[in-house]
């Protein structure tokens, strides 16, 4: 990026970092575009072409105010870091949504090193994953807005992200700390984007998480969770899910 994009950048998360890459800094920038960016598969779902170009992805999500899904946000996210000066190795992750094992490396993060540690960074999972980054530190639990984390080793998979669900900590994402190739997320974009199968295209799937909970779009609903209460409002047909996105997410689709 240039200095004037990440300026533009930082105005889009609403977050100006006072100062050099700093683990405060990192955590403000992380959680600030995961509370002002939503994830969205419209293009997706749509049939649209992905484009994992820097320059495109600042020109959806920044310039046109648009969200995106794990490679947009996440390859946004590292273009900043590390535009803002920061030690960002980009990897390659898999998901256990459903507890049935591990998939393919259909997902990606980041290891940033800053301040004498690392941190896990991903603003991309679209489930509801940490807002925050997790310090790469095995079996410390990590609390953070939306959730209880923690990281440990796996023989299989190098490093497991556990969150604390139901009283149990659950693995639900996997990264090896090896820095991954483009290629590696063009491929994964590609089959996510484009496979028939792949839920993205199959789905409406819109979040972002709040302070206070999480708002979600789906084909036929809006869901609310604030604090201890959830709301569910019916959709009905696309005229209304274009409707919600734009007056939930603050998103208007081209």
């Amino acid at each position: 990026m240039t200095t004037e994009q990440l300026e533009a950048y930082y105005k889009r998360i609403c977050y100006f970092p006072q100062g050099g890459p700093s683990a405060e800094n990192l955590r403000n920038i992380h959680k600030n575009q995961a509370l002002h960016i939503p994830f969205e598969n419209m293009d997706v779902y749509r049939g649209k072409g992905i484009s994992l170009d820097p320059e495109d992805l600042f020109n959806k999500i920044v310039v046109r105010r648009r969200g995106g899904y794990c490679f947009e946000l996440n390859g946004l996210m590292a273009d900043a870091l590390i535009s803002g000066g920061y030690k960002v190795k980009r990897v390659v992750a898999r998901l256990d949504g459903k507890g049935m094992g591990f998939g393919g490396h259909l997902h990606c993060g980041a290891i940033v090193d800053v301040d004498g540690s690392r941190y896990i960074c991903d603003v991309g999972y679209g489930a509801g994953g940490f807002t925050e980054p997790l310090k790469l530190e095995l079996g410390t639990v990590q609390k953070v807005l939306g959730g209880t984390y923690r990281v440990v080793s796996d023989p299989d998979h190098g490093y497991v992200i556990q969150l604390l669900k139901d009283g149990e900590f659950k693995g639900y994402m996997a990264i090896r700390d090896q820095a991954a190739l483009k290629q590696d997320f063009e491929i994964g974009n590609y089959y996510t984007s484009t496979n028939p199968n792949s839920g993205f295209r199959r789905f409406v799937m819109c979040t972002i998480p709040t302070e206070e909970g999480r708002i979600s779009i789906a084909d036929n609903y809006v869901k609310i969770v604030s604090g201890g209460s959830e709301e569910t409002i019916p959709l009905n047909g696309m005229d209304e899910v274009y409707a919600a996105l734009k007056k939930y997410l603050h998103l208007e689709l081209d």
